[in-house]
């Protein structure tokens, strides 16, 4: 990933929130970019938080919670992808991605804690968030609907879309984009190496900003 289209926009200050942290690879890049800034990350896979939480250990800009944003607090099951993919698990359960990607399996569900955004910065007195990076598999829309509170204090948001229906109830990239403009953000960038699967990431910026 090439951090230099986040930093024309932001500085090494920023204030991150990353949702679908994984392993920590992105999280620890962006701890380094933004190394005067701090980084709260989202991890609800419990085998997959404890290698996120291993690796991080030594970060004092990063803070990461074992928990899943939604549009509501309290809990939910959460879909575990395995197989060709361990990246894939969601809120959301999976439609066409078992057809897309039938290597892809969907075999287990873990009770995971559901946070609002909106929730989040008030419980943590957060007054501004930078910059979101949201990787959520189709849960991107319910996240950002409950996260009035913070979002006139956001510059930017990398965001995945989707062209097809991976998993029941997702929002399309078209209706993803409007959503976003409503909000006050044109897309600057999309990421298109991924269309073929259907799917992609782009990056949004305040408009007025």
């Amino acid at each position: 990933m090439n951090y230099d289209i986040f930093k024309e926009y932001l500085s090494d200050d920023s204030i991150i929130l990353e949702a679908g942290c994984y392993d920590g690879t992105n999280t620890i890049d962006l701890s380094n970019v933004f190394k005067n800034g701090h980084i709260y990350g989202f991890e609800p896979v419990d085998t997959i938080f404890q290698t996120l939480k291993d690796r991080v250990k030594n970060k004092d800009n990063i803070t990461i919670y074992e928990m899943a944003l939604d549009d509501v607090c309290g809990e939910k099951e959460l879909y575990i992808s395995s197989g060709m993919s361990d990246q894939s698990s969601s809120l959301l359960s999976p439609k066409d991605h078992l057809v897309i990607f039938p290597d892809c399996k969907f075999e287990k569900i873990q009770k995971v804690k559901t946070i609002t955004i909106n929730e989040f910065v008030t419980i943590n007195n957060i007054s501004k968030i930078d910059f979101m990076w949201l990787d959520l598999q189709g849960n991107e829309f319910k996240v950002l609907s409950q996260a009035d509170k913070i979002l006139p204090t956001v510059k930017a948001i990398y965001a995945e879309y989707s062209l097809t229906e991976f998993y029941n109830g997702l929002t399309l990239y078209e209706d993803f984009k409007l959503f976003m403009k409503n909000f006050g953000f044109e897309e600057v960038y999309n990421q298109t190496c991924f269309n073929y699967l259907k799917c992609g990431n782009s990056l949004f910026i305040k408009s007025k900003y």
